[in-house]
């Protein structure tokens, strides 16, 4: 499969940008960069065998839907990388069936987003760029030169980020969260903890809101989010999906008819029914809390 092929699959999907780099400049930046703890521990295992990886930030919508009374909502980034990683993948398996490429589901992509050149932290972070804000999905590929291919490896980029000395998302994270050094609290984050799904300290479950996944707080205050974009927004929210009563009241029996249409939405691993009664229970709370 050669670069132009794969080019040609992401046309389909949204628009795009990409950068390529070598597998041996990803290790040697790697070594080079071992004693900080957080680089030397990167598992890039799943580039063994291909000369270097396409990596590629796929624009989506950030307009969220007006939310229906009674309803729990959903980040429009878990609406879109689902649809995109789905038809990503499985219009790319067949040159993966092969061996001609290597569909990246285990490596750092916010990693290889920033040192190809494709983005750049924001201090919440999120990767970001010029063309597309932090709007964009990323996703990876390993490849092969084809014979007869040429392709333009692009270097490494050693700038982490360009925020300056902004701090919105810092100041506007609910829970202080952030902080200037660009990592991320995992114990004071709304997300981390919908993602985990693990117990939920009360202070940090009272300001979730009506959010059954994603925050997005910091992501909405960036100024590199000052665009608005052309493709086509999330749908409209469905209210049987999303009605939190559906879920408390059926918890017993008869779930399914709820959790495998909400896993069309957001994947199947965000669609696990504890962790989506867990939240339920949360948003239920916090709305007699109001």
């Amino acid at each position: 499969m050669t670069i132009k092929d794969i080019e040609n699959i992401f046309e389909k999907t949204s628009p795009y940008m990409y950068r390529i780099l070598r597998t041996a400049d990803i290790l040697k930046w790697q070594e080079e960069n071992s004693e900080n703890e957080h680089i030397g521990v990167l598992d890039f295992s799943e580039l063994e065998g291909f000369e270097g990886v396409l990596i590629a930030a796929l624009e989506y919508n950030p307009q969220e839907p007006e939310l229906p009374e009674g309803c729990m909502s959903i980040s429009p980034y878990y609406y879109f990388s689902n649809r995109y990683y789905m038809k990503l993948s499985n219009d790319l398996r067949p040159a993966e069936d092969r061996g001609e490429i290597r569909i990246l589901r285990n490596s750092p992509l916010k990693v290889l987003a920033n040192i190809s050149g494709l983005g750049y932290y924001g201090k919440n972070s999120i990767i970001h760029n010029g063309e597309f804000g932090s709007s964009m999905f990323l996703y990876g590929v390993g490849i092969n030169v084809e014979e007869n291919e040429s392709i333009e490896w692009n270097g490494i980029n050693n700038v982490f980020s360009d925020c300056g000395s902004c701090r919105r998302c810092i100041e506007a994270c609910p829970t202080g969260a952030l902080d200037e050094s660009g990592l991320l609290n995992r114990g004071k984050c709304i997300r981390n903890y919908m993602l985990e799904g693990t117990q939920v300290p009360e202070e940090i479950g009272k300001k979730m809101g009506k959010r059954l996944l994603g925050c997005d707080v910091c992501r909405n205050v960036c100024p590199k989010n000052n665009r608005l974009s052309a493709r086509e927004r999330m749908p409209d929210y469905d209210r049987e999906i999303f009605l939190i009563r559906n879920y408390l009241d059926n918890r017993e029996k008869g779930l399914k008819r709820f959790i495998n249409p909400l896993s069309e939405w957001i994947g199947r691993n965000y669609a696990r029914t504890k962790r989506v009664l867990y939240q339920c229970e949360i948003i239920d709370g916090n709305d007699k809390d109001v």
